[in-house]
């Protein structure tokens, strides 16, 4: 035997000194307690918190934009249809943004909720 085969030979350990049972991860869904559907409704509440948000954004910020392109061109002697018609996609685009990020910050709440009550507790550091 080479010193390359001793070293990459799986060492299977006993029960006996240094054995440690595998890890299990706490966090993985269990269908049967209804963490699962939990997870599910969360995350739901999260995107529809976002779609609406960016509905709402979307309706409020594009009159604005409108308004704001009309005040600055009213009296400069230009064509207000395609400045209006870009204000009101400009306008729409902003909204959708912002209200998306308004709507997912408003979904948060949930969110956070969900975490503390499932994640366990961080460990607590010995000096």
């Amino acid at each position: 035997m080479t010193a390359a085969t001793i070293e990459s030979a799986p060492v299977t350990p006993s029960r006996g000194q240094g054995f440690q049972p595998p890890v299990t991860d706490d966090r993985t869904p269990d269908v049967a307690s209804g963490r699962f559907a939990e997870d599910l409704r969360v995350e739901r509440v999260i995107v529809r918190d976002t779609i609406i948000g960016a509905i709402i954004g979307a309706i409020v910020c594009a009159p604005i934009y409108v308004g704001m392109v009309f005040l600055a061109l009213r009296n400069s002697g230009t064509a207000l249809a395609p400045n209006l018609g870009m204000a009101v996609g400009l306008g729409m685009y902003a909204g959708l943004f912002l209200g998306g990020c308004a709507g997912t910050l408003a979904g948060a709440k949930t969110l956070e909720h969900h975490e503390h009550k499932y994640l366990p507790a961080p460990p607590i550091r010995q000096p």
